[in-house]
């Protein structure tokens, strides 16, 4: 992506899946490598570069900021289900 953006609503979360850069929000300036998260508030002024010499492929995952309202196993509840999968 090599321009910078914000959102007006929206929060980022980039998952890096192959190759290296760098990223910028607003004016602090890191290495992603395989494996990085970032994730941005809405208004933050944010754009990457691929610096490795492989395509850099990553996900991109928008919500609307502080939408989450706990991250907790309490939202979870335990189900009775037969697994379909070998037990090898």
């Amino acid at each position: 992506m090599p321009y910078f953006h914000i959102h007006n609503k929206n929060e980022e979360t980039y998952v890096f899946l192959k190759g290296s850069g760098d990223f910028q929000v607003d004016g602090d300036c890191f290495t992603i490598t395989e494996g990085s998260v970032v994730r941005i508030a809405p208004q933050g002024k944010r754009g990457l570069r691929n610096t490795s010499g492989v395509p850099m492929v990553y996900m991109v995952i928008q919500s609307k900021e502080n939408s989450l309202e706990e991250y907790s196993t309490a939202d979870g509840e335990r189900v009775e289900c037969e697994p379909k999968w070998d037990s090898k």
